[in-house]
């Protein structure tokens, strides 16, 4: 019974440690709601900003971003011809702002843990299906789209400051954290890195180090990634103008769809098609009759096929380039290989050993003579013998 309780705990361990961990960018302290709810509001309206200046290629429409509004409460309307509102992630912006008072939310503090519980308190019941509630709290833009979700339809006739608005506000500011602290993984170079690591959900598994330099890059990148997290405000202003404009973009296609055969999308479809034609490995990986889909259908076509993480649409061409010369060189490797087993490199190594083992040699000095330690040598016996055995 004892050995079998173990067992039972043994396992729920391994499938925990097998899940992604929740709101895993946001780090251990406890976070302001005021702040979190706060940016949700500037992550919407840098989206709106997005959509309402025709996906960046047009002058702003005041009446397109009117009737994007998610909430007319926490969003004035515009006047006709009027000019868009402040410029979105700045730090005088998030810190002076008061958008909702106290009783929107129960304390100022609140470690992940909590908020987890908080939105599940007041949102409706059943607003994430069991099959995507993983993704919720461990997907950036599944918070901001759920917290949108919210606003548009389950609280749309609420009129006054409460913990409903707070909590959707706050989902989204939470994901928005989630976009801000993006970085490339730091061994491939093209894929989005897990928020709040340095490697992407592929590379996490690899034992392969860095070169010194990107070692000393990577540590950079992290200690941005902390500093993001310990103190937004503080950070927001030295975000380049490249992050803001690919943050209002991730923004604004995580909750609106480009319209299929527009002009904004023929351009990106073609700048996508032109990197796929000198890509046929990336190709490869894509569906059959990819153009002819829908914007969102191609979206989760590229995000199935190379990064489940990536949301800002403008980073696909030179995703796809990149991720070609990622295949290029993972096929090298694999090329390289002589098929099922060990490396003839470790046959020989082997083979020397037994031969020591063979003169009368103890483990100790065939393992300090061979520069292994005995625990390796052992190893490398056992994994050779039906190998050798075979010779």
């Amino acid at each position: 019974m004892h050995v079998r309780a173990s067992t039972h705990r043994i396992l729920n361990l391994a499938h925990s440690l097998s899940r992604p961990r929740r709101l895993h960018w946001m780090g251990q302290g406890p976070h302001s709601i005021d702040m979190l709810c706060s940016l949700g509001h500037q992550a919407v309206e840098a989206g709106l900003v997005h959509v309402a200046s025709h996906w960046g290629t047009a002058r702003f429409d005041a009446r397109l971003f009117n009737a994007l509004i998610p909430h007319q409460y926490l969003w004035l309307p515009l006047l006709d011809g009027e000019e868009p509102p402040f410029q979105p992630l700045t730090a005088s912006s998030l810190l002076d702002f008061s958008l909702l008072e106290a009783s929107a939310r129960p304390v100022p503090l609140m470690h992940t843990r909590d908020l987890m519980s908080w939105w599940e308190q007041q949102l409706p019941t059943g607003h994430a299906r069991a099959a995507d509630a993983s993704d919720l709290f461990t997907k950036p833009g599944s918070l901001v789209h759920g917290g949108c979700f919210h606003l548009r339809h389950s609280f749309s006739d609420v009129l006054e400051d409460t913990a409903a608005l707070g909590v959707c506000l706050s989902m989204i500011g939470t994901g928005a954290m989630g976009f801000i602290c993006s970085q490339p993984c730091e061994l491939c170079r093209f894929r989005v890195s897990v928020p709040g690591g340095r490697r992407c959900a592929s590379c996490s598994r690899s034992k392969q180090t860095v070169e010194p330099h990107e070692q000393k890059a990577a540590a950079a990148r992290a200690s941005r990634a902390r500093r993001v997290r310990a103190g937004a405000p503080r950070m927001l202003d030295d975000l380049s103008d490249d992050v803001r404009a690919s943050f209002s973009r991730s923004i604004a296609s995580s909750l609106w769809a480009i319209g299929t055969g527009c002009k904004v999308h023929t351009d990106w479809l073609r700048a996508v098609r032109h990197e796929l034609e000198s890509a046929h490995l990336a190709d490869a990986l894509l569906p059959d009759g990819f153009s002819d889909m829908s914007y969102l259908d191609q979206i989760r076509a590229l995000q199935s096929a190379f990064d489940q993480n990536e949301c800002d649409y403008a980073a696909w061409p030179l995703k796809i380039s990149t991720a070609q010369a990622w295949l290029q060189s993972v096929t090298a490797v694999r090329s390289r290989r002589r098929g099922p087993g060990p490396l003839p490199d470790t046959l020989a190594l082997a083979k020397a050993a037994r031969d020591l083992l063979g003169s009368g040699h103890s483990k100790q000095d065939v393992a300090q003579a061979l520069r292994v330690s005995p625990s390796h040598l052992s190893h490398l016996l056992r994994r050779t013998a039906g190998h050798l055995g075979q010779e």
